[in-house]
Formats: structure tokens, C-alpha cells, sequence
């Protein structure tokens, strides 16, 4: 096999390779002569992989060897407990581990919810994470919580921040919220650009877990998140910014970034980077002052604004500007979506 293709497999299921544990074996890959999987227990990838291997294998020791080879192939010599492996002029022997001992097993679909995991969902989870505290305390606040009920949708929150995605995927006879974790939605938006399948994956999503497969070539499973998160993501947007946009929507202004950018150099090391957002005359102020001094820049919008103004914190706003092409500044928060309404990014404001 090409050393890079094999480096290429590799990669492909490295995310879910643990870094430490008690249990050993998860440290490692696990070839099974036809796939190679790694795990940490919370996260799975399986892919194609047809070396002469059974067994597991230390992973930063076969990767190490690997990298820093300029060999073009590899060639794998199979032995009891370990395998032999020659990069050019450069032979090792690795110790191996039964894979009978990989303790992972890919659970049965058979009561599990199934979907076709159109583009809409994987774009969906993707976007949700401008919402995502990897850090935060209460767990479902650490993923993307997708609902089927008649149609498919995504929610999440920081609390300083809430996003929504909406899709017109209808679903016929199967409901039930899941928190998928932000880990499992950076590794399906990453693997789906990767892999560009011609055939759209399946989702499954079980009591306790939510998988998709990509044919025969690739499965990735995770751990749902378990939370009793009772709160109504529709019912806080509609107090945020009314049931129905009464208030249409501007253009960003392109000079919104900068300015924003502008008013954290004056924030103080260790502190949260707030302004005060202004809007008067169709002109947008944004004004910091601290010890380090002060600042604000006006910018003219395009459309008719109310007049507003209110203390913001400045990294939430910064998030949607890559995604989002409209806003409008409400009471509680400061509105952004993206061109088909799809997305709805909400920042709050400091009350």
C-alpha cells in the first residue's frame, strides 16, 4: 500500500484515537484485516482498510513511523503479537494487542430512528455550533440538539448566543429530540467534505446513541449527550424577536467586522470585550472606552433602522458574520440570518 494512502485511512479515523486512558487498547488502531477502527468510548470511527493486520496498534508509534518516512509503500508482515513493517530501508517490529480486545462493538440500527442524512442536516449541525460551549457546565450546551417532529431542525446556546436551523426535510411516524456532541458534528462536517460520497449517507439515531454510515466505506458512532434540558429554544426566539419578523431584516454592513475587531484591542486582558451598540439616523456606532483608552466608529446602513441602543458583548457578534448576510438589533438580542432564513444567530445582550 502507498504510504500516503495509508496516511491518508489514518487521518481519516485519528479524532476518535484516544490521547490517554486507563484502558490501553484505546490508544490504539484496530485493524481487523478489512477495517480499522479507533475509539475512546464516546466517539467511534470505522473505514476501509485492507492491510494484513489483526490487531491493535499503538497509535502514535505507527504514526510516528509513518511521517517521518519519505517512502513511497508500505509493506505489513503479520507474526503472533506483532507486526512487522518496512518503509523502504527502514524495518520495525510493533508489539500488537488481540483486537478481540477492542472493547467497541457497532450497536444495532434495529429500533433506531433512520434518516437520510441530506446536506441540510450535516450543513444544520455545522452552523449550530456558533452556538456551542465546549466548556459549559450543563452538558447540553456542549452539543447541537436535533429535532424530528414532522421536519427536521437544530438548536444550541452558550447562553450568550442561540442558533437555529431549520430544514424542509419532512418526516413521516418517527419524533424525538437528540444531543448529538460537538465533537461528532466537527468530525461529520469534516468527513463528509473528505470523503464527497455520491450517494447520501444514513442517520440513525438510537436511545443512546446516533450513527451514520457511508455505505461500506466509513461509520461514525457516538454517545448522545444525556441532559434534562427542558428549555424551548422556538419559545425564547419568539420572546427574543416576536413569532413573525413584523421588522424586516438589513444588510450587514461590510465594515460591521472591523469595527467590532477594532473595539476588542481595547478590551483588558482577561476581562469579557463589550461596547455600546448605537443606532440613529440609520447609522451604527459602535463605542468601547477602558484604562487602555477609548474608540467608536459610525457606519451608514443601507436600510431603515429604529433607533436602538445597548451594551453588547463583542465576540458573539463576530461569530455569524461568516454565515449570516442580514441582521436587526431587538431589545434583548441582535438578530443575524442568512439569505433563505435557514439559519437564525442570536447574541444577547449584557442585561
Amino acid at each position: 500500500m502507498k504510504r500516503k494512502d495509508f496516511l491518508e485511512i489514518l487521518n481519516l479515523v485519528k479524532p476518535a484515537l484516544a490521547s490517554k486512558g486507563l484502558i490501553h487498547v484505546l490508544t490504539h488502531f484496530c485493524f481487523d484485516g478489512r477495517y480499522v477502527t479507533t475509539s475512546d468510548t464516546n466517539l467511534t470511527i470505522r473505514t476501509r482498510c485492507d492491510v494484513d493486520i489483526n490487531g491493535a496498534i499503538d497509535g502514535n508509534v505507527l504514526l510516528g513511523l509513518l511521517e517521518n518516512s519519505r517512502a513511497r509503500d508500505v509493506i505489513f508482515t503479520g507474526g503472533e503479537n506483532e507486526v512487522q513493517i518496512k518503509l523502504g530501508n527502514r524495518r520495525a517490529k510493533i508489539p500488537t494487542i488481540p483486537s478481540d480486545e477492542f472493547i467497541f462493538a457497532i450497536p444495532s440500527t434495529r429500533n433506531a430512528i433512520q434518516l437520510v442524512l441530506w446536506d441540510k442536516i450535516t450543513t444544520g449541525l455545522k452552523k449550530c455550533l456558533l452556538s456551542v460551549d465546549k466548556n459549559e457546565i450543563r452538558a447540553f450546551m456542549t452539543g447541537v440538539t436535533l429535532t424530528v417532529d414532522q421536519n427536521v431542525r437544530m438548536h444550541s446556546t452558550d447562553v450568550r448566543s442561540l442558533s437555529r436551523y431549520l430544514t424542509k426535510i419532512r418526516v413521516q411516524d418517527k419524533k424525538g429530540i437528540f444531543i448529538l456532541p460537538h465533537r461528532f458534528c466537527e468530525v461529520l462536517a469534516k468527513i463528509t467534505d473528505i470523503l464527497k460520497p455520491t450517494k447520501k449517507p444514513n442517520l440513525y439515531l438510537g436511545s443512546s446513541f446516533a450513527m451514520v454510515k457511508f455505505g461500506a466505506q466509513c461509520t461514525i458512532v457516538t454517545k448522545l449527550i444525556r441532559d434534562n434540558n427542558d428549555l424551548d429554544y422556538d419559545n425564547q426566539i419568539t420572546l427574543a424577536i416576536g413569532k413573525r419578523r413584523t421588522k424586516p431584516f438589513i444588510s450587514i454592513p461590510s465594515k460591521l467586522r472591523n469595527a467590532i475587531k477594532a473595539a476588542q484591542i481595547l478590551a483588558l486582558e482577561g476581562t469579557t470585550a463589550r461596547a455600546v451598540l448605537t443606532i440613529k439616523d440609520n447609522r451604527l456606532r459602535i463605542s468601547t472606552r477602558t484604562i487602555l483608552g477609548q474608540s467608536g466608529e459610525v457606519i451608514r446602513l443601507a436600510e431603515d433602522h429604529e433607533d436602538v441602543g445597548y451594551t453588547v458583548d463583542l465576540e458573539p457578534l463576530l461569530r455569524p458574520l461568516d454565515d449570516c448576510t442580514t441582521m436587526r438589533v431587538f431589545e434583548t438580542c441582535t438578530a443575524f440570518s442568512n439569505d433563505d432564513g435557514s439559519l437564525l444567530y442570536l447574541a444577547a445582550h449584557k442585561i
